[in-house]
Protein backbone atom coordinates (compact mmCIF):
# COMPACT_ATOMS: atom_id res chain seq x y z
CA UNK A 1 0.00 0.00 0.00
CA UNK A 2 3.00 2.27 0.44
CA UNK A 3 4.28 1.83 -3.13
CA UNK A 4 1.50 3.62 -5.07
CA UNK A 5 1.59 6.66 -2.79
CA UNK A 6 5.34 7.00 -3.04
CA UNK A 7 5.37 6.32 -6.77
CA UNK A 8 3.42 9.57 -7.16
CA UNK A 9 5.97 11.41 -5.00
CA UNK A 10 9.01 9.95 -6.77
CA UNK A 11 8.49 12.21 -9.83
CA UNK A 12 8.90 15.50 -7.97
CA UNK A 13 11.76 14.05 -5.91
CA UNK A 14 13.44 12.91 -9.14
CA UNK A 15 13.02 16.38 -10.61
CA UNK A 16 14.60 17.89 -7.53
CA UNK A 17 17.57 15.62 -6.82
CA UNK A 18 17.88 13.75 -10.12
CA UNK A 19 16.63 10.49 -11.53
CA UNK A 20 19.71 8.47 -10.64
CA UNK A 21 19.85 9.69 -7.06
CA UNK A 22 16.14 9.05 -6.55
CA UNK A 23 16.43 5.51 -7.90
CA UNK A 24 19.59 4.91 -5.86
CA UNK A 25 17.85 6.13 -2.70
CA UNK A 26 14.97 3.76 -3.44
CA UNK A 27 17.33 0.84 -4.01
CA UNK A 28 19.18 1.53 -0.76
CA UNK A 29 15.92 1.76 1.17
CA UNK A 30 14.80 -1.45 -0.49
CA UNK A 31 18.06 -3.11 0.64
CA UNK A 32 17.21 -2.32 4.27
CA UNK A 33 14.06 -4.49 4.08
CA UNK A 34 15.79 -7.78 3.19
CA UNK A 35 18.60 -6.93 5.62
CA UNK A 36 15.93 -6.53 8.32
CA UNK A 37 14.46 -9.91 7.44
CA UNK A 38 17.91 -11.49 7.53
CA UNK A 39 18.45 -10.25 11.09
CA UNK A 40 15.06 -9.87 12.81
CA UNK A 41 12.94 -13.01 12.31
CA UNK A 42 13.42 -16.29 14.11
CA UNK A 43 11.60 -19.61 13.83
CA UNK A 44 8.61 -18.32 15.84
CA UNK A 45 6.28 -16.06 13.83
CA UNK A 46 6.24 -12.40 14.87
CA UNK A 47 4.58 -10.48 12.06
CA UNK A 48 4.47 -7.04 13.70
CA UNK A 49 8.10 -7.02 14.78
CA UNK A 50 9.76 -9.50 12.43
CA UNK A 51 8.10 -8.96 9.05
CA UNK A 52 6.14 -5.69 8.97
CA UNK A 53 9.06 -3.25 9.47
CA UNK A 54 10.93 -4.81 6.55
CA UNK A 55 7.77 -4.71 4.42
CA UNK A 56 7.26 -1.00 5.11
CA UNK A 57 10.87 -0.07 4.36
CA UNK A 58 10.90 -2.25 1.24
CA UNK A 59 7.65 -0.65 0.06
CA UNK A 60 9.12 2.82 0.48
CA UNK A 61 12.20 1.74 -1.48
CA UNK A 62 10.17 0.24 -4.32
CA UNK A 63 8.03 3.38 -4.45
CA UNK A 64 11.13 5.40 -5.27
CA UNK A 65 13.19 2.82 -7.16
CA UNK A 66 10.74 1.32 -9.64
CA UNK A 67 8.87 4.22 -11.28
CA UNK A 68 11.91 6.48 -11.54
CA UNK A 69 14.02 4.52 -14.06
CA UNK A 70 10.91 3.41 -15.96
CA UNK A 71 9.87 7.05 -16.30
CA UNK A 72 13.38 8.08 -17.32
CA UNK A 73 13.50 5.37 -19.97
CA UNK A 74 10.12 6.43 -21.37
CA UNK A 75 11.07 10.10 -21.32
CA UNK A 76 14.25 9.44 -23.27
CA UNK A 77 12.32 7.85 -26.16
CA UNK A 78 11.01 9.68 -29.19
CA UNK A 79 7.20 9.44 -29.44
CA UNK A 80 7.41 7.04 -32.38
CA UNK A 81 9.38 4.54 -30.29
CA UNK A 82 7.44 4.79 -27.04
CA UNK A 83 5.50 1.51 -27.41
CA UNK A 84 8.57 -0.52 -28.35
CA UNK A 85 10.72 1.13 -25.71
CA UNK A 86 8.13 0.54 -23.00
CA UNK A 87 7.92 -3.12 -24.01
CA UNK A 88 11.71 -3.51 -23.86
CA UNK A 89 11.84 -1.82 -20.45
CA UNK A 90 9.09 -4.07 -19.11
CA UNK A 91 10.76 -7.16 -20.57
CA UNK A 92 14.07 -6.25 -18.93
CA UNK A 93 12.36 -5.73 -15.56
CA UNK A 94 10.59 -9.06 -15.77
CA UNK A 95 13.74 -10.88 -16.88
CA UNK A 96 15.50 -9.45 -13.83
CA UNK A 97 12.65 -10.66 -11.63
CA UNK A 98 12.89 -14.17 -13.03
CA UNK A 99 16.65 -14.26 -12.53
CA UNK A 100 16.22 -12.96 -8.97
CA UNK A 101 13.68 -15.66 -8.12
CA UNK A 102 15.96 -18.31 -9.64
CA UNK A 103 18.86 -17.06 -7.51
CA UNK A 104 16.79 -17.11 -4.32
CA UNK A 105 15.47 -20.62 -5.05
CA UNK A 106 19.05 -21.78 -5.63
CA UNK A 107 20.20 -20.20 -2.36
CA UNK A 108 17.30 -21.72 -0.43
CA UNK A 109 17.99 -25.24 -1.64
CA UNK A 110 16.12 -27.92 0.29
CA UNK A 111 16.55 -27.13 3.99
CA UNK A 112 15.73 -29.83 6.51
CA UNK A 113 13.87 -28.34 9.46
CA UNK A 114 12.98 -24.86 10.70
CA UNK A 115 16.48 -23.83 11.79
CA UNK A 116 18.00 -24.77 8.43
CA UNK A 117 15.14 -23.07 6.59
CA UNK A 118 15.73 -19.88 8.57
CA UNK A 119 19.43 -20.01 7.72
CA UNK A 120 18.67 -20.56 4.04
CA UNK A 121 16.23 -17.65 3.99
CA UNK A 122 18.79 -15.43 5.69
CA UNK A 123 21.24 -16.21 2.88
CA UNK A 124 18.55 -15.31 0.36
CA UNK A 125 17.71 -12.05 2.11
CA UNK A 126 21.36 -11.04 2.30
CA UNK A 127 21.72 -11.78 -1.43
CA UNK A 128 18.66 -9.60 -2.14
CA UNK A 129 20.08 -6.77 -0.02
CA UNK A 130 23.48 -6.99 -1.76
CA UNK A 131 21.80 -6.97 -5.17
CA UNK A 132 19.81 -3.87 -4.20
CA UNK A 133 23.01 -2.09 -3.14
CA UNK A 134 24.56 -2.95 -6.53
CA UNK A 135 21.40 -1.64 -8.20
CA UNK A 136 21.79 1.61 -6.24
CA UNK A 137 25.32 2.03 -7.56
CA UNK A 138 24.09 1.34 -11.09
CA UNK A 139 21.18 3.77 -10.70
CA UNK A 140 23.57 6.64 -10.08
CA UNK A 141 24.48 6.39 -13.77
CA UNK A 142 20.94 7.44 -14.76
CA UNK A 143 20.55 10.95 -16.09
CA UNK A 144 17.24 12.45 -17.12
CA UNK A 145 17.40 14.34 -20.37
CA UNK A 146 15.29 17.45 -20.44
CA UNK A 147 13.11 18.48 -23.33
CA UNK A 148 15.64 21.10 -24.37
CA UNK A 149 18.29 18.41 -24.80
CA UNK A 150 16.03 16.37 -27.09
CA UNK A 151 15.02 19.24 -29.40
Amino acid sequence: MVVPALAVLSGPVGSRIGTGRTAALGCLLFAVGPAWWAVAPDTAPHCASGVLPGMMITGIGVGFALPTPVGAAAEALPPTRFATGSAVTTMARRTGSVLGVALVVTLLGAPDGPAEALGAFRHGWWAAAATAVLAAATALALHRRGTAART
